[in-house]
Order: C-alpha cells, then structure tokens, then sequence
C-alpha cells in the first residue's frame, strides 16, 4: 500500500520496446507498507507498460531483501519488519521478426528500434599495438600465405626431401594413386600459371614436369636436367 504526493515534472523516460513517455512527477519518502514490513522510499510516476510498479535500485540497496525465483518469493528482513511477498512470473513468449514484418512496419509507420554499437568507432581504425613476441612471429613468417605467387624460386636446398627408412619393413601393398579428374585440371591450370610467368624458363636445377598421355590415358613425370630424361610412369 502506497500514499503518496508527488512533484510535477517535464522530464522523459523511455524503456525498451516502447516510446518514450511523460514524467508524471516525483515523489520522495513515500510510506510503503508491504505485508509486515514499511518503510520510507521515492517515487517516479509514469505509465509503463505491463507493470503497475518498478522497485529500483535505491530500493534494493537501502532495503535488506532477497529473491527465491523458484519459490516465487521476494523475502525482506529489514529493521522495518520482516516479510514474505508473493511473486507472479509472467511468461515471456520469444518472437522472431522477419524482413517483410519489418518491411511493412515501415509501410504503416510502425515504431521501429535498432540497436547497434556505436562506441569506440572513432578508434576502430587505428592500427592495433602488439606485443613484440607477435610482431617478431608476424615479421618471420610474412611470406608464408603471399597475395601473388613469387616471380622468383627458393634457394637450392642441400636435402630436397629426407626420408627416413625402416630395415625390414615391407612396401605398402596398395594401388598406384589416380589423379581424379578435378584435380588433374586444377594441377593443369597451376603448371600453365607457372609456365606463363617465365619462371620455369630461368631454372637451373631438375624441373618436373607432368605430362598426360590421352591415347594410354596415363599420368606420366618427366625430370629433366639440360635436356629430357627418363619417363616415370
């Protein structure tokens, strides 16, 4: 129970999903007896949708109270009295709202929110500072994922490949491997990229080369120094 003798004010609040409504006025030290408890706490008067009454912050910090949500309880111990208020837990039904729904508020000049970030928008373009530890590993491994595919090769290596042999084992028993169709084209269109380039035409090393034979539909290497060499099939 509330008796109250508010103050007129202009002032606006504004809630969510709803527009934004007049300030009816204030109201301080207001008795409020609730159950066995009362006390002395301030009022703001405005029409709020589906609540008859809010308590705000300045309640829950001068007021000793606490919540038991699967009793439905709102439990006060206070030098005012001790109370138990029954709660009602309104059921919230989530709605999805599609594009056209959206588009046709517009239409019927509809009240429309959209909530975006807007802080820190001035500063999202400034380069971000790095530890040094992750610039040193971002600097070493520049090269790694390149935009365009280097004009030039590597340096020879002293080891191409090192493969490390078991005594005794015996060879995997399994078929040769068969180049599936897609793969084959895109492998094609690599080597033709880097044929176009010039840069096979500057080797002075072994170059492999893969050729397809259309009659004996079969894949065949060719490893050639200063001239052709031996065909691996």
């Amino acid at each position: 129970m509330v008796a109250a003798q508010k103050q007129q004010n202009d002032t606006m609040l504004k809630t969510v999903n709803a527009l934004p409504t007049t300030v009816h006025g204030f109201a301080l030290k207001v008795p409020m007896d609730s159950g066995g408890w009362t006390g002395l706490t301030d009022f703001t008067f405005a029409l709020i949708y589906m609540f008859d009454i809010i308590l705000g912050l300045d309640f829950w910090y001068e007021v000793n109270t606490s919540i038991s949500p699967r009793h439905n309880q709102l439990h006060i111990s206070d030098a005012g009295g001790s109370c138990i208020v029954p709660l009602i837990r309104i059921p919230q039904n989530w709605m999805n709202l599609s594009v056209m729904q959206n588009f046709k508020g517009f239409k019927r000049d509809e009240p429309s929110f959209l909530v975006a970030l807007v802080g820190g928008v001035e500063n999202s373009f400034e380069e971000v500072v790095l530890p040094p530890c992750i610039e040193q590993v971002l600097c070493d491994n520049k090269d790694v994922m390149p935009k365009e595919l280097p004009q030039r090769l590597p340096l020879r290596r002293e080891v191409d490949h090192h493969i490390k042999l078991v005594p005794g084992a015996k060879p995997p028993a399994m078929m040769a491997y068969r180049m599936a169709p897609p793969e084959f084209e895109e492998l094609s269109k690599q080597l033709k990229e880097l044929m176009d380039s010039g840069i096979s035409g500057r080797l002075r090393h072994h170059l492999v080369r893969l050729f397809y034979s259309k009659k004996r539909r079969r894949h065949c290497v060719c490893v050639s120094i200063s001239g052709p060499s031996t065909m691996l099939r």
